[in-house]
């Protein structure tokens, strides 16, 4: 600093640097090729000649090592090799110079952090994304961004590059401009460098043809360098993109250099220039010249290559990468569906801030179980993430479409989503579930529409970012949604899936299924049975288009019983609406206009004895309630009800008075038994039930069937509907 001016002492240095060896070498061109000096009988260049020029190039590292300028001293060494090249045509300097660089290298690397850090960025830039190659891959990430014709000016996102202005401003070409506006700009250094070897060929004195070949081998030099450091086709160096870069110094010395090149190539006023016969070159153009201009020539398309990978080839891996910053501004831009109840109060909406960022907004919170979230930072999760691609308004977009889109930059508009969720009888079930451990489901058993989905405890999504960690490390998982995917133990219940079970198969039953030993009751059937009941009723496999958890079979081998299957509530509620749809499984649904898939399961006989076996709970419904003890559970006890509604109980079935045959020992798969036991008769309902309900709660006091309590409460609202 000299007071308010800032000025980078290597740019003047450069023109000196130039100017000096321009000199030097064109006085001394011809000594340094045939005068020799015998070291062992080894011919080297005389010291007298040659270490004049060394004494300078060797000051010029020491200054640029003490200001850490490291990329500006390779930039002076390769100027230096190629200015004495070109003044004597001997490769044994460039060979020898290669080698120096190389072990100046590796002293760098082993002294310096900041070589070693942009060597290792350079070798493996993905091991270390987000620290130490933050740069180099930001930079590669902008390229991908701009593809074949760019984001537009102004359109991208090169400021997620740290001082893009300065090390990286050719990657923000080529996201704003593309690898056309890209290549275009290779193309003018390529031309200017053209014309600076043009000049030198023309050149009338030896001082303005080395002068002009070290002003074109300086400004190439100085673009391959800080290209190809932006491209990762070499470790990156800190030095400016000529007339391009942020930098006073670098641009004024890159204008004296355009205009020492203008005054070489332009004759006087008045004629051509007169120069002085000690002046004029004794040389004819050398060839090695022509060759000096190829090699630089060769290494611009080289980067053209680069360009080509990073911005054609690359793009469908990068773009996507989850640290690339675009997609979070892309993704915040845009103006996401609602999520509606079935009566059409919005659940989930996005808020667009003045600076056209989008934010998204739970006004009821309680129902994240349904909603998921939706969050920038950490993802979408539940009915967001299920219905992602309509709410995005991704999903009916054409090819033709995103890439108008695309080009002129228009944020995504999504379509709004209308759920089955009757929002009273959900609050009446999250009122009821309280601060208690727990899920409640309850399905439309026609359509299979989901009317309810409460899991507790829950979560505020509006707060989900500054909240993340803590409910992350919560003991009682409120991220989790219980209905869907936790898994509860069966206990009591393990009797209605073993009655589906023995019905199905016809195996022998005991007198009173209900108040047999659940032992006795399932011995027919065995383990082997049991498990492919379970998986009979669907309860094994994952539930299509939800997020949803597995049961868990029983280890039989480990003093498993059939109490310890674990299933969700989700699972559980489509077997108790198959009972009053003849033992078809209806497929949970979320959105209002879809349709629900059947899947057969168990005899429709089966269904209707199964159904008539649940006792009537009060007027409006009928079902089971149970109990898991502590040992199944692993902590506190469990208490289950399931049942249908609004439905009245036909009766348990007439057994028939003929003796069934039984089988002797345990029967491992139904489909194996072959004495079956007559079919009861069974008293037809009234009418079918409208709800499944399936509820579950941890407690400490199963015995007063909290579950029951639950389910009725969640029911009420359904069965004396009112208006959301």
């Amino acid at each position: 600093n000299i007071g308010p001016v800032y000025f980078q002492p290597s740019e003047l240095l450069k023109l000196l640097l130039l100017v000096f060896l321009a000199a030097y070498l064109a006085d001394r061109r011809r000594q340094l090729v045939e005068v020799r000096a015998y070291i062992g009988g080894l011919a080297v260049p005389h010291p007298n000649y040659l270490g004049p020029m060394l004494l300078m190039w060797g000051f010029s590292m020491v200054l640029l090592i003490w200001q850490r300028d490291l990329g500006a001293a390779l930039l002076f060494f390769g100027t230096f090799l190629g200015m004495l090249y070109a003044a004597t045509g001997q490769s044994s300097y460039i060979w020898g110079g290669l080698l120096l660089l190389l072990l100046g290298g590796i002293v760098g690397y082993e002294l310096f952090d900041v070589v070693r850090i942009r060597v290792d960025a350079f070798l493996n830039p993905w091991l270390d994304a987000s620290g130490r190659s933050f740069q180099v891959v930001q930079s590669l990430l902008a390229f991908a961004s701009g593809g074949v014709i760019g984001q537009g000016l102004g359109q991208g996102l090169p400021t997620a590059i740290p001082v893009v202005h300065t090390d990286f401003v050719y990657a923000a070409i080529g996201e704003e401009f593309g690898m056309v506006g890209a290549l275009g700009v290779l193309i003018c250094f390529a031309l200017l460098v053209n014309r600076a070897f043009a000049i030198a060929f023309r050149a009338r004195t030896d001082f303005e043809q080395l002068l002009a070949v070290g002003i074109g081998t300086m400004l190439a030099l100085q673009t391959l360098v800080i290209t190809a450091g932006t491209l990762k086709l070499m470790p990156l160096t800190g030095v400016t993109l000529p007339f391009v870069s942020y930098g006073g110094s670098s641009l004024i010395v890159s204008f004296i250099m355009v205009g020492l090149l203008t005054f070489m190539a332009a004759p006087q006023a008045h004629g051509q220039r007169t120069i002085p016969s000690m002046l004029r070159s004794t040389f004819q153009t050398p060839t090695y010249n022509l060759k000096l201009a190829r090699i630089l020539f060769f290494g611009l398309i080289v980067v053209a290559g680069g360009l080509i990978l990073w911005q054609i080839a690359a793009p469908p891996f990068l773009v996507t990468r989850d640290d690339n910053p675009r997609q979070v501004i892309a993704e915040q831009r845009i103006d996401r569906g609602r999520l509606l109840t079935r009566s059409g109060i919005p659940i989930a909406e996005t808020l667009i801030g003045g600076d056209g960022l989008a934010q998204r907004h739970y006004p009821y919170p309680g129902l994240s179980s349904v909603t998921g979230y939706y969050s920038v930072r950490y993802g979408v999760d539940g009915v967001e993430a299920t219905f992602d691609a309509i709410l995005r308004g991704s999903i009916d977009q054409t090819a033709e479409e995103k890439v108008v889109d695309d080009l002129l930059h228009r944020p995504g508009v999504g379509r709004d989503v209308t759920l089955t969720v009757d929002l009273p009888a959900q609050v009446a079930a999250d009122v009821a579930m309280g601060d208690q451990e727990g899920a409640v489901v309850i399905l439309e058993i026609e359509t299979g529409a989901v009317y309810v989905m409460s899991s507790h405890p829950t979560y505020d999504p509006n707060t989900l970012d500054e909240m993340w960690d803590s409910l992350r490390q919560d003991e009682r998982a409120p991220l989790l949604n219980r209905a869907t995917q936790g898994l509860f133990p069966v206990g009591d219940l393990a009797r209605l899936i073993g009655l589906i079970g023995l019905y199905d198969s016809g195996a022998t039953r005991p007198a009173d299924l209900l108040t047999a030993p659940l032992e006795e009751m399932l011995a027919p059937l065995g383990p082997t049975g049991y498990a492919a009941t379970a998986r009979q009723l669907g309860l094994m496999q994952p539930l299509p288009g939800l997020r949803s958890q597995p049961g868990r079979l029983p280890d039989f081998n480990d003093k498993g019983t059939v109490r310890d299957l674990a299933v969700t509530p989700l699972h559980l509620v489509r077997v108790m609406a198959a009972l009053d749809r003849e033992g078809q499984l209806p497929t949970p649904m979320l959105a209002l206009d879809a349709t629900s898939e059947q899947t057969s399961s168990f005899k429709p006989g089966t269904a209707q004895i199964a159904r008539a076996w649940l006792p009537q709970v009060d007027e409006q419904f009928i079902g089971l309630s149970g109990q898991a003890s502590p040992e199944e559970t692993g902590q506190q006890s469990l208490s289950w009800f399931v049942g249908l509604a609004p439905a009245t109980a036909s009766g348990p079935p007439v057994e028939p008075t003929s003796p069934a045959l039984t089988e002797s020992g345990l029967i491992f798969d139904p489909s194996e038994i072959e004495a079956v036991t007559p079919t009861p008769t069974v008293e037809a309902p009234p009418e079918k039930a409208k709800y499944a309900v399936v509820a579950v709660v941890v407690t400490d006091s199963p015995a007063d069937n909290p579950a029951l309590s639950i389910a009725r409460a969640a029911l009420k609202p359904l069965l004396e509907p009112s208006t959301e």
